[in-house]
């Protein structure tokens, strides 16, 4: 009878703790993490497709399960906290991340807006002269993207430095490659480079003034360039043909 009992008991409490356990809820799977180069890619596609007018239901349908996606909504973080240090204003992109915000979706939309209103409200001073270099280093890089991403740079940087501008620094800076004997090639390429991206630049509801300042700093670019490429040195090869005698 004992025995009996005790059997009824352990039937009893699996039954018990079973139960409970079924009725537990499951947890949420969580969505597996991308590198920071695909959020970075995720969140300009979601930009874009703002600006070209899409509503929410269609934003929402494009972020799908990255909505609610925690490690995606650290980055966003990063990303707005390192576009805040940048000395570039970065106002355009300020303008379409508040746009993400208003077409309401989630936290990724609160956080972009965050941001993109911090970056609309910044203030700067005119171009530091030690800024002009390594700004200048990201302006020859952007002419491998072509026209449009030269001048979204320059454009970005108006507020600061103006094309006259540029081009006085430009002129000073061409004078201290030159005084090297054999200059960096590589710049040369990048100046003449430069030079072509920029015939076609035309700032927004241009004024003869700055037609004129935009061509000028082409001209500058493409002089220097050039120089720097007349100096390159040529090795010649010579072949012995052995038949020399003593």
């Amino acid at each position: 009878m004992f025995k009996k009992l005790w059997q009824w008991i352990e039937r009893f409490w699996q039954r018990l703790f079973g139960t409970a356990r079924s009725e537990s809820p499951s947890p949420e799977p969580e969505v597996t993490p991308l590198s920071d180069a695909a959020y970075e890619r995720l969140l300009s596609r979601l930009l874009d497709k703002v600006a070209a007018g899409w509503t929410q239901d269609r934003v929402l349908e494009e972020i799908g399960d990255r909505r609610d996606d925690r490690f995606f909504q650290s980055w966003l973080h990063r990303f707005g906290k390192r576009l805040l240090k940048s000395p570039v204003p970065n106002r355009e992109l300020g303008k379409r991340m508040l746009q993400l915000s208003e077409v309401g979706c989630g936290e990724i939309g609160e956080i972009a807006g965050q941001y993109g209103r911090q970056l609309l409200e910044r203030e700067f001073p005119p171009l530091f002269e030690a800024e002009y270099e390594p700004l200048f280093a990201q302006l020859l890089q952007k002419t491998t993207q072509g026209t449009s991403a030269v001048s979204a740079f320059l454009s970005d940087l108006s507020p600061r430095v103006s094309i006259e501008q540029w081009t006085n620094w430009l002129r000073g800076y061409g004078e201290r490659l030159l005084v090297e004997p054999e200059p960096d090639q590589t710049m040369g390429k990048a100046l003449l480079r430069l030079s072509d991206v920029l015939q076609p630049v035309t700032p927004q509801q241009p004024t003869r003034a700055e037609d004129e300042a935009m061509q000028a700093f082409s001209q500058v670019a493409g002089e220097i360039g050039r120089e720097i490429r007349s100096r390159e040195i040529v090795w010649e090869v010579w072949e012995y043909a052995g038949n020399d005698r003593a």
